[in-house]
């Protein structure tokens, strides 16, 4: 007959095995529910990011096409047509087919605004010191050129600018068309997303200036201070990829999924906070850990 201390003595091993085996048991069902949230959330960033990527690159293309049409009317026009209607009418009707675009306009060899909408007669509106004014009168070749943002003087709004340059017959140059984008516009779309409340969507230039940011002061505008890991990844040329950082910003840490908007060089960056990705995650923790104490109590009582 076993003596009452061997039995006791087996009968805790068994339950010292059981509970080992329920707290391995949640100890891996909880990693694997940690990797599938992260996991998630990486879809989650990547499906927005390719999402807004594709509209932003077709809201471009569009506005290109608006220009190249109204390139090709003003140079084509006589020198001698003068300034009537007919041209304002026609840059009108190009602009209203493009949702978002709120400025189409033209400026002659001076840099002065000669057409487009809002444009007062007689104003006399100089845009002659502008970025993309002075690289198009220097480089013909240039096609397309994206402004740096900058405060209309039309409007006093922040905007970027697409411009493209305008030839006389004799192929000097003769001035530029260029199409407006509103940044807080732009931004009110970016903050339309479901990135949560510690999410960010944000766009830069090639030089990873800031262009706009789901939210925030203008005085964030044109900021080139990034993380070290996208600055890394940028400079080892990838194109697209996801990482988690601490945004220098504001200090949150994210989740961010980056993608290079071809051919015009800039970056669109969709970042989701950590803290919220995984808040599902800590509840289903206290919840499997509450549950597992329970169960670890019952075995210990019996």
């Amino acid at each position: 007959m076993k003596s009452p201390f061997t039995v006791t003595t087996a009968f805790v091993c068994i339950l010292l095995v059981a509970c080992l085996a329920v707290a391995g048991l949640v100890g891996l069902a909880l990693m694997r529910s940690r990797v599938q949230c992260r996991e998630q959330a990486e879809t989650t960033a990547r499906n927005l990011c390719a999402v807004l990527a594709d509209s932003l690159r077709t809201s471009y293309e569009k506005i290109d096409i608006a220009l190249r049409v109204v390139e090709e009317e003003i140079e084509q026009r006589p020198v001698t047509a003068g300034l009537d209607g007919r041209l304002e009418d026609f840059m009108e009707r190009q602009r209203a087919k493009i949702p978002g675009l709120f400025a189409l306009r033209s400026a002659n060899a001076a840099g002065v605004i000669e057409h487009g909408n809002e444009v007062k007669p007689g104003s006399r509106i100089s845009v002659a010191d502008r970025d993309y004014f002075l690289a198009l009168k220097a480089h013909p070749e240039a096609g397309v050129v994206f402004s740096k943002p900058l405060r209309s003087r039309v409007t006093g709004k922040w905007e970027i600018v697409l411009a493209r340059r305008l030839d006389r017959p004799d192929g000097s140059f003769g001035g530029v068309v260029y199409g407006a984008l509103e940044l807080e516009k732009m931004g009110a779309r970016f903050a339309a997303l479901s990135i949560g409340q510690e999410g960010s969507v944000s766009l830069r230039d090639s030089e990873l200036a800031l262009i706009v940011r789901q939210e925030g002061s203008r005085e964030m505008t044109g900021q080139a201070e990034v993380s070290p890991e996208f600055r890394a990844r940028v400079q080892a040329g990838q194109e697209h990829g996801t990482y988690t950082a601490v945004a220098p910003m504001d200090g949150v840490r994210r989740i961010y999924v980056f993608a290079k908007l071809r051919p015009y060089g800039q970056y669109l960056h969709v970042g989701l906070g950590v803290r919220e990705v995984f808040e599902p995650w800590r509840r289903e923790l206290r919840q499997v850990l509450g549950f597992a104490a329970l169960c670890l109590l019952l075995l210990g009582a019996s």
